[in-house]
């Protein structure tokens, strides 16, 4: 009986000092909380290293009269309002080519050589794109610029971090009367935009340009999808199959003439 009683007083005392041995707590490293204006400037350095770029895209737009048929374009783009469509025939032939520079479009029939020109006003980019938006705004949610850029914002920049480690960031541009006029959700890891949401001056959502499928592209993080979409019912998909950044460009590539 003394033998077990000696046992389990040792048994205590050993239970009692383990306990009393203090525990380290693993660190918890806490990613450092970036300002607003940080974090935009590091948005508008990302994009201001892209003046153009090229590929080979897949394009898929959905209108209010139903979903057109996915169809293959190359397809090239620069600073400010500069892009250029090759659109693919059934056999893989080139036939049309499109030209947007300064303000108006150029579509060239190859097949028997018409040329149909005008403005390249958000109703004929809709006719190309399936979309009514205005080519530059075009040309930036190409290449992942801020949009607020465009329209020459002039107000107050709120940031917004939440609590969860994998949640995205927020980053909401707000006029100077108070309206949001640019949401951006950027990827918590790299200051790259899963998604912009543009406001009118009301303060009500009227576009949405969504980006994913980020992969290397001359260098840089550049998305392989993006879809552009309006809030009345049209949107357009637009899927990279290669894609480079600052290419060297044909000379007179975007000449309408």
């Amino acid at each position: 009986m003394a033998r077990w009683t000696l046992v389990l007083v040792i048994s205590t005392v050993y239970v009692l000092g383990v306990s009393c041995v203090p525990v380290t707590e693993p660190a918890v490293t806490t990613p450092p909380k970036m300002t607003a204006g940080e974090l935009a400037r590091e948005l508008t350095v990302y994009a201001g290293g892209l003046e153009s770029a090229k590929g080979t895209i897949t394009l898929s737009a959905r209108t209010t009269e139903g979903v057109l048929p996915a169809t293959e374009h190359g397809i090239a783009f620069a600073r400010p309002d500069k892009v250029y469509i090759e659109s693919l025939g059934p056999m893989g032939e080139i036939a049309v080519v499109t030209r947007v520079a300064g303000g108006r479009m150029a579509v060239h029939y190859l097949a028997d050589g018409v040329w149909a020109e005008g403005v390249a006003t958000p109703e004929n980019t809709a006719r190309l794109l399936g979309v009514p938006v205005d080519i530059p705004l075009t040309v930036g949610a190409l290449l992942a610029e801020p949009l607020i850029e465009a329209e020459g914002f002039d107000g107050t920049i709120r940031y917004v971090r939440p609590e969860a480690g994998d949640d995205p960031t927020r980053l909401a541009f707000r006029r100077a009367d108070g309206t949001r006029a640019l949401l951006i959700t950027v990827d918590d890891s790299s200051p790259v935009p899963l998604e912009q949401v543009l406001y009118d001056a009301e303060g009500e959502p009227e576009l949405r340009i969504a980006y994913s499928d980020y992969a290397p592209a001359g260098g840089v993080l550049r998305p392989y999808r993006i879809v552009i979409e309006d809030y009345a019912g049209s949107s357009v998909e637009i899927t990279f199959s290669s894609q480079e950044v600052n290419p060297v460009l044909p000379e007179g590539i975007f000449e309408l003439t």
